[in-house]
């Protein structure tokens, strides 16, 4: 295959049968497709490209020694079409082919034989796979020749007929082409490649080594690129090829060493041993084996040597009576900085696995299907269940079958993206008992949101969760206790009121009566708070508004004045602990019982209105205030607080003991008023 002599006709570049052309820039490049093949190589968003046009001289079955021949000069010709792209700045790993030709239509539009074309399209479906350049348009096979137009600017390729104009001068071209490297035999030296300039310069273009040993293990030839090592090519000519290899390599990759070593055992691909010094052909070469390679100057670093991959197969002359092993063939790639980025990633792994595994703490790795595919090791020493029983597993399924929906909407891809999600949920221990687990859970998403993983971080929190319940049946029992104690306090208050009625009910003095019953009022004002404490749920306070009113109910009561006065509430609903309800209930008592005595009207003893109001202020102080339309309190009352029994009492309970602040008014009624705070 020769390069085309890049002359534009008719604005484009056409090329023959055996010819290439690489271009960059507005450029076209066009050929016309038939039985040969054409293969147009191009990088995505980079403006350049190359055609080439050519068919590989495939034999009937009752010729195999032919086949690695052709195969040989379609993977050279390939390399010369990848050279061209690498020599002009493109990564090899970037390119994308389409791929045209092997049409059933022969010169002069006789058929070819199908073998030919079936092992051309073979080879090149085979070679573009095995070399991982992906096939973005396969035009491969038909019956009719189709005009190819490819501009290497945007690599959009135009498919059309086969142009009239010219037709009998291109079937001539194609005709000697094809009769050429089809039909006439190979000469005996034809195979050996590397004599040929053609081929020479195609080992100068590429970055890789190219190499050739002899049966012994010895250099025939070296590529120019083996400077990077620090070599001459002609200084390795005849040297074992151990001497470019890691003392350590040699005898792993040694024909010599290794085969002895499988001698009488079946292989498979996976299995079948990998050399440097490979003598098979075909399907069954060596690829990928990496090796660690000798510099001239040794490294000081026992990691700084390069690692090379190495392609390598048998070297075979082929003559009357079969063929000859001559040595092997092989390139080296040097991909230490994928070497060293994989050894990175896997220390980093590595790292990480090992603080995974370091805690007491489990972590899960879920897919979005719920299947577990990383468990940390303490996942056995806390639950007894081994690692590799639990992969595999699906973990919704693990999980107790009341706590699963929480992580069923994480797995559905329902939770809020982009947050930590803290679940409990019951997970089984190997002897058939639930533990309780807390996870922070974080889901792993695509540039499009999705989600991919979702990775749990576990905690065992059964202890806690036994303590938990330790606790809560403690508080239970004490709160049955704290009951149990106001309801026999209350009934112990209701005693003492009792015994102070009968007590009353005996006596003839009015004023031991009055006394009697503001005694057994003040003490049915604490049996209420213990009352309601009882019967409420939480034992530490009271709905203070609810209680004003049930005090005030048997105040009027007890006076016989329950239909006589009318009372307003105004109340909010303050919650007041126990040693603030009961000398705020014994206050209310004094101030509703001197409204009772002292503030009927003299027109009318049942028209009494009380107006209660307690509110909270913007500082969070409660303020009480009860008023009453009576006469109001007599002067002297108001200029000494202090005189009456009753008065005395609100002073010490409200200022001394609530530290509130009282205000008392005798216009219009009394009115009094209680600032405090809870």
């Amino acid at each position: 295959m020769k390069k085309h002599g890049g002359k534009i006709n008719g604005g484009r570049y056409s090329i023959s049968p055996g010819e290439y052309m690489a271009a960059e820039g507005a450029r076209t490049i066009s050929t016309v497709a038939g039985p040969c093949l054409v293969v147009c190589l191009h990088s995505p968003g980079r403006r350049a490209g190359v055609m080439g046009h050519f068919i590989l001289p495939w034999r009937p079955r009752d010729e195999p020694e032919l086949l690695d021949m052709a195969w040989a000069q379609g993977s050279a010709r390939m390399e010369i079409l990848v050279g061209e792209m690498v020599k002009l700045g493109y990564d090899r790993r970037r390119l994308r082919a389409s791929v045209y030709g092997a049409a059933l239509a022969g010169p002069d539009d006789t058929p070819i034989e199908e073998g030919v074309l079936f092992g051309n399209m073979r080879f090149l479906r085979d070679f573009l796979l095995q070399e991982s350049i992906p096939i973005a348009r396969d035009g491969l096979g038909g019956i009719t020749r189709r005009e190819i137009r490819f501009d290497v600017s945007t690599g959009a390729i135009e498919e059309m007929p086969a142009p009239r104009d010219g037709f009998e001068k291109l079937l001539k071209a194609e005709r000697d082409y094809i009769t050429a490297a089809v039909t006439v035999p190979p000469r005996p030296g034809d195979v050996v490649l590397f004599e040929s300039e053609m081929y020479r310069k195609l080992m100068e273009l590429i970055p890789d080594i190219v190499y050739r040993i002899d049966e012994e293990g010895r250099f025939t030839y070296v590529s120019k690129s083996v400077f990077r090592l620090g070599y001459e090519p002609e200084e390795l000519v005849g040297r074992h090829f151990s001497v470019i290899l890691h003392p350590e390599e040699a005898a792993r990759v040694s024909g010599e060493e290794v085969l002895p070593l499988f001698r009488g055992r079946d292989t498979d691909a996976e299995s079948t041993p990998k050399l440097f010094d490979e003598r098979r052909t075909g399907r069954r070469i060596t690829r990928n084996l990496r090796v660690r390679m000798a510099p001239a100057r040794t490294p000081s670093d026992p990691d700084a040597f390069p690692v090379g991959e190495v392609i390598s197969t048998g070297h075979y002359d082929y003559m009357e009576g079969g063929r000859k092993h001559r040595g092997t063939i092989g390139i080296i790639r040097d991909i230490s900085e994928t070497a060293n980025a994989e050894m990175a990633l896997a220390q980093t792994e590595r790292f990480y696995r090992g603080i995974l595994d370091g805690t007491t703490d489990i972590f899960f790795i879920v897919a979005a299907d719920g299947t577990i595919l990383y468990a940390g090791d303490p996942l056995q020493t806390t639950t007894g269940r081994r690692v590799s029983d639990t992969v595999g597993e699906n973990m919704p399924a693990l999980i107790h079958e009341s706590d699963r929906m929480p992580l069923e909407e994480i797995l559905a891809d329902r939770g809020e993206p982009g947050r930590h999600t803290v679940i409990e949920y019951r997970f089984p221990h190997a002897d058939g008992r639930w533990l309780h687990f807390e996870s922070t859970v974080f889901t792993m998403r695509d540039d499009d949101r999705k989600a991919l993983l979702v990775i749990l971080h576990a905690r065992d929190i059964t202890a806690r969760k036994q303590a938990e319940e330790r606790l809560a049946a403690a508080l239970r029992e004490k709160e049955v206790l704290l009951q149990e104690i106001h309801h026999r306090v209350k009934n112990n208050l209701q005693v003492v009121t009792s015994l102070l009625d009968m007590q009353s009910s005996r006596s003839r003095d009015p004023g031991v009566q009055d006394a009697l019953r503001d005694a057994r009022n003040r003490i049915r004002s604490i049996a209420r708070v213990h009352e309601k404490l009882y019967g409420a749920d939480d034992l530490s306070r009271i709905n203070f508004g609810t209680y004003l009113r049930t005090i005030i109910d048997e105040i009027l009561v007890v006076f016989g004045m329950a239909g006589g006065v009318t009372v307003d509430y105004d109340t909010c609903e303050a919650l007041l602990p126990l040693n603030k309800a009961i000398p705020l209930g014994l206050v209310v008592n004094e101030v509703i019982t001197n409204s009772l005595k002292h503030a009927r009207p003299a027109e009318d003893k049942n028209g009494l209105r009380i107006t209660v109001s307690m509110k909270e202020s913007s500082d969070g102080s409660l303020r009480l205030e009860i008023g009453d339309n009576g006469k109001g309190m007599p002067e002297e009352l108001l200029s000494r607080p202090g005189a009456g029994m009753g008065m005395k009492l609100i002073r010490l309970l409200a200022v001394e003991q609530m530290k509130g602040e009282v205000s008392l008014s005798g216009n219009g009624g009394t009115r009094f008023a209680l600032s405090f705070r809870r």
